[in-house]
């Protein structure tokens, strides 16, 4: 179905507070939302990598970002 799967990578304090930035614009999200996420994360992000996702440093600058996965596109 796809021929490129890419894994935004960050770090868990990053993760965190652009789940709070959301939660702010959305109600309807509760703190154990956002720590659920994280009872997962690392284990997604190794079965991820197992199976040839591409990393992406999700960190950086949104414009970074897709330059890094326009390089792996083109």
């Amino acid at each position: 179905l796809f021929t490129k799967v890419f894994l935004l990578k960050a770090d868990k304090e990053l993760l965190r507070q652009r789940m709070l930035d959301r939660k702010a614009t959305d109600p309807t999200k509760q703190d154990q939302d956002i720590d659920s996420h994280f009872s997962w994360h690392q284990s997604f992000d190794q079965e991820m990598l197992k199976h040839s996702a591409i990393p992406i440093d999700a960190s950086l600058p949104i414009e970074q970002v897709i330059e890094e996965i326009e390089k792996e596109i083109i």
